[in-house]
């Protein structure tokens, strides 16, 4: 019963070792797959979930909405992304869902740690017909420069002192989708990580913030790979 009472509850809610709090951004992609079906035999689509605020277009409530946004809509927007990363008590939630060419969206999908990989990707696609990769990031605490508005983000007044994420999620967790069409509707479990949650999702189009969305996953795993090098040599690379 908790599960349909948090995707019925707006955008939907995480809950966590303290308790549930809301999701304010639910966002899915699905990109072309005529790509990933000839390499991989897959169709993929894309979820961005956070307790913080981001359209999935820059908004100018002045603007002609056939108009491209104004520079100072966009600034704004950039903002807001860079905020979900930055402030404190920020808590991000990504993952990808992978399917073969008859499957239907609905039902289960296990993670695996690896299944961010193309090539282990389609291993499991047509070992299993689907599978479902997955991150999370959350901002424990950060440093404020005296700055007024969301635009402060843009030029560093936003530090991050201390932060935890995972970004190769793997079994038991699972995500599970009830409704796939004008919105994705499902609930998530990143079990061993007290992280769990139902959504619903509206579709985006804007490819550019879910390669916004990569590219901040591919620095993160950047990140860790120097960490782990740096364990292995028991010091900073280039120290003694």
């Amino acid at each position: 019963m908790w599960i349909l009472a948090l995707v019925g509850c707006g955008m939907g809610s995480f809950t966590t070792a303290d308790g549930a709090e809301p999701v304010r951004t639910a966002l899915y992609f699905v990109p072309d797959s005529t790509v990933s079906l000839e390499l991989y035999g897959a169709r993929q689509a894309y979820v961005l979930l956070a307790n913080s605020t981001l359209p999935c277009w820059p908004v100018d409530e002045d603007d002609d909405p056939d108009t491209p946004p104004t520079d100072n809509a966009r600034s704004y927007w950039d903002a807001q992304f860079a905020t979900v990363f930055a402030r404190e008590g920020g808590r991000t939630v990504a993952f990808a869902l992978s399917i073969d060419a008859d499957a239907d969206w609905l039902g289960r999908y296990s993670l695996h740690e690896d299944a961010w990989e193309a090539a282990a990707m389609g291993g499991y696609v047509a070992t299993d017909g689907r599978v479902a990769s997955g991150a999370w990031y959350e901002v424990i605490e950060s440093a404020v420069d005296d700055g007024v508005g969301v635009s402060y983000a843009l030029d560093g007044g936003i530090e991050v002192v201390e932060e935890a994420h995972d970004i190769a999620v793997g079994a038991p967790a699972w995500v599970e989708i009830a409704r796939k069409d004008t919105a994705l509707e499902g609930t998530f479990d990143f079990d061993p990580a007290p992280l769990s949650g139902g959504f619903t999702a509206e579709r985006c189009d804007n490819l550019e913030l879910l390669s916004d969305l990569y590219t901040y996953l591919a620095v993160l795993a950047i990140a860790d790979g120097a960490l782990e090098e740096t364990d292995e040599a028991g010091g900073l690379p280039g120290t003694d």
